[in-house]
C-alpha cells in the first residue's frame, strides 16, 4: 500500500507572458495572481481534504507525538523517531491494517489491543496556501507530518499549494523577486523569513519593486493572512504596490 499522489499545487501566472519593467506590468501580475488563486481555491481546498481523508491508511498510536517527516510506503512506515536523549533516528516498520504503534526510544514498536491511541489523522491538519502576488514563495523549514504531503519548495504566482501541517505548526517562507530571464528568482531578504504558525493572524512585509531601465522603486506590501481552526488552515497571500514612486510618496 502506497499514499495517492496529488500535484502539489495548483496553476502559476506566467511572468514572461505577463511582460516586464514597467509599473503597468507589475500590477498586472498581482491582479492576474489574485484572480487565478481566486479561481483555484475551491480546487484546492477539495484536493487538501482528499490528502487528509488518505492519511487514514497511516497507522495510528502515539509515535506521532515524536516523530516528524513520516512515510508510507508499499506497507511500510518510515519516520525520524526522537529518543530519549532529544535527538532523533530514522526508524522504520512494516504494518497492516489496524496496526497502532509508539516510540519507544527511537524505535517502532507495536502497541497491543487496548492501548491503540489516536489515529494519524486526527493529529494534522489540511492546508492550503494561496499565493496572490507577483513574487515567489520559497519553503524555507517547518515539521513536515507526512513528506508525501508537505509543502512545496517553491510557490509561484497565483498558485496555491495543498498539503499537511501538524495541529501545532510553524511555517517558515522567504520571498524571491523576479530579476529577469537571466538572473532568474532571487531573495528579496535573506535575513528574514516569515514565520506562519496556529497562532498568526496577519503578518506584513514590506519591500519595493523595481521597474524600468532606471529601477524605478515603488513600495509595496505582502501580507500574510492565516485562518486556522481545529481542522483546517487557510492562508492567502495579497500584494498592494504603491502607484508613486517611491522618492515622491507622501
Amino acid at each position: 500500500m502506497s499514499l495517492p499522489v496529488f500535484d502539489s499545487t495548483t496553476p502559476k501566472v506566467s511572468v514572461l507572458a505577463i511582460g516586464m519593467e514597467t509599473l503597468a506590468s507589475a500590477n498586472a501580475l498581482v491582479s492576474e495572481a489574485a484572480s487565478q488563486t481566486a479561481k483555484f481555491q475551491t480546487t484546492a481546498s477539495d484536493k487538501a481534504g482528499f490528502i487528509l481523508q488518505a492519511c487514514g491508511q497511516v497507522p495510528g498510536g502515539t509515535w506521532m507525538a515524536s516523530a516528524k517527516n513520516a512515510n508510507v510506503d508499499s506497507g511500510t512506515l518510515t519516520a525520524d523517531l526522537e529518543k530519549i536523549d532529544g535527538t532523533y533516528v530514522g526508524s522504520k516498520t512494516t504494518f497492516k491494517d489496524g496496526d497502532t504503534f509508539k516510540n519507544d526510544d527511537g524505535q517502532f514498536v507495536k502497541l497491543s489491543q487496548g492501548e491503540a491511541g489516536q489515529t494519524f489523522s486526527s493529529t494534522v491538519k489540511k492546508c492550503t496556501l494561496a499565493n496572490a502576488t507577483g513574487v515567489r514563495l520559497a519553503f524555507k523549514g517547518g515539521e513536515a507530518p507526512l513528506l508525501e504531503y508537505k509543502p512545496p519548495e517553491f510557490l509561484e504566482p497565483g498558485a496555491i499549494a495543498s498539503f499537511l501541517v501538524n495541529k501545532s505548526f510553524a511555517l517558515n517562507y522567504i520571498i524571491q523577486a523576479f530579476q529577469g530571464p537571466y538572473r532568474g528568482w532571487m531573495a528579496v531578504d535573506t535575513d528574514h523569513e516569515v514565520i506562519l504558525t496556529d497562532s498568526t493572524s496577519t503578518v506584513g512585509f514590506k519591500s519595493n519593486v523595481q521597474v524600468g531601465p532606471e529601477a524605478t522603486r515603488y513600495d509595496t506590501t505582502i501580507s500574510f493572512v492565516v485562518l486556522s481552526n481545529s481542522d483546517q488552515v487557510q492562508i492567502q497571500v495579497n500584494q498592494v504596490i504603491d502607484q508613486n514612486p517611491a522618492s515622491q510618496a507622501l
